[in-house]
């Protein structure tokens, strides 16, 4: 034991980031001195699941480690309306907890633990899944049973939304929430997960409008559903004028973020096409003055992102795309790097990633089928040359609003050239950019 307690501390501190956080607890053990110095790791990070039952436990970790927290991260279940005939006035139950935790509140307010820096909220994916009282908007049935999709599917006045914060309990703790985070004045990284497509009557407020322009990193993913018969969330007019108004309900105040990533849900498909259905993507050219890094996913390509990045061009160093794909008939991949390498003058690093490769052939339903000798050619060159990608292709369904691969397009692409051709020319320019600046220094 003597000679991991001789060990320097940075070199304890890199094991421990190393290992898994079973194995990190398991050395914390080996002594106390080790213990001291794996805390903060350990300890860093805060998670808490709303409502809470009981605070008890909280009030001990916090109390015991408060000092040692810079990151919660916070995972919200909103509730529906058990009783469906709640009026105006009526009580409806905290976000966190019933009685309200007030050390929760005191958290996501920033009274306590000020070593916060960085705060993540999750809304349950799943929440909506269950038939419930959920007022959604329908016009046959009882629509209050229904959610998914359902929960966004008129566009709302302020009126509207006042109205149903004021009687029905996902929406009141909705704003709850948004209401208690935005006095914050520590945090500047901020993530929400499955970010619901309704409006808060917190965001019109002074503070609420204050927070955004505190921050300098924002990650955000979009909520997505449909309707069980396939229909998707990007198929109903809350949802797009929910996207819609992004600009100028949210980017517009988050004047000095330096890195955001947005997150479209499979279920919802953000970016604009000229198909039925487009939902463009939330990026307006006067908005994100000070926008270093960009990450996508699970985005369509259109007109409004390259207008975006050629607006950026000054600013944007590092831009990545996840599980993005483009709509031939709209922008080309092609179109998309040539783009970025004539406008984007500051830009240093691109990166693309793939969770799978995009399909090069059709074989649903097809008994004894054969894969061509081309696409056998294709396949051998990508297995030959790692650098070389499939570029994903899609159309959006016009009926369900859902992206479908385009096999003989990503074939035909891959073939002819283009966008493989304008990547590599891309790539090329930022390794030069990037020699020459080490090259001044």
């Amino acid at each position: 034991m003597a000679s991991l307690n001789s060990l320097p501390i940075e070199l304890i501190l890199d094991i421990a980031k190393r290992l898994p956080s079973g194995d990190a607890k398991s050395l914390s053990c080996a002594s106390k001195l080790i213990r001291e110095k794996v805390a903060r790791l350990l300890f860093t990070t805060l998670s808490i699941t709303c409502p809470l039952e009981s605070g008890k436990g909280l009030d001990e970790h916090v109390g015991k480690y408060g000092n040692l927290i810079s990151r919660v991260n916070l995972h919200l279940s909103l509730q529906p309306n058990f009783n469906n005939k709640t009026q105006e006035g009526d009580p409806i139950p905290s976000i966190w907890g019933t009685p309200p935790l007030e050390t929760v509140k005191k958290i996501v307010m920033g009274k306590i633990l000020p070593h916060v820096g960085t705060l993540s909220v999750k809304f349950d994916p799943l929440q909506f899944d269950p038939v419930g009282p959920w007022d959604g908007d329908i016009w046959w049935g009882d629509s209050s049973d229904l959610g998914g999709i359902y929960i966004c599917l008129d566009p709302e006045d302020d009126d509207k939304i006042m109205h149903q914060e004021q009687t029905i309990i996902w929406r009141a703790q909705y704003t709850e929430f948004f209401k208690c985070i935005a006095p914050n004045q520590n945090i500047t990284k901020f993530t929400i997960s499955n970010l619901l497509p309704r409006d808060s009557s917190a965001w019109e407020t002074p503070e609420w409008k204050e927070f955004l322009g505190r921050l300098k990193d924002v990650n955000i993913s979009m909520f997505g559903a449909d309707n069980g018969a396939g229909w998707h969330a990007n198929t109903v007019d809350g949802f797009g004028e929910f996207v819609h108004s992004l600009p100028d309900k949210f980017m517009k105040f988050a004047e000095n973020v330096e890195h955001l990533s947005l997150e479209a849900n499979p279920e919802g498909l953000l970016g604009s096409h000229p198909e039925n259905w487009s939902v463009q993507l939330p990026l307006s050219m006067e908005n994100l003055p000070k926008l270093f890094s960009l990450s996508l996913k699970n985005v369509m390509v259109g007109d409004e992102l390259l207008e975006f990045l050629k607006s950026h061009n000054d600013t944007l160093h590092d831009f990545e795309v996840h599980d993005c794909m483009c709509d031939e008939d709209n922008v080309t991949w092609a179109k998309l790097w040539e783009t970025m390498r004539e406008e984007n003058a500051a830009l240093l690093r691109v990166h693309i990633e793939q969770s799978k490769t995009p399909p090069l052939e059709y074989t649903f339903g097809q008994d004894g089928y054969r894969t061509p000798e081309e696409v056998e050619n294709v396949r051998k060159k990508l297995a030959e040359d790692k650098s070389l990608v499939v570029w994903r292709y899609v159309i959006v369904d016009d009926k369900y609003g859902n992206p479908m691969d385009v096999e003989d397009v990503n074939l035909r692409r891959v073939k002819e050239g283009d966008d493989q051709t304008e990547y590599r020319r891309l790539l090329e320019l930022l390794e030069e950019r990037n020699k020459s600046m080490l090259s001044e220094h």
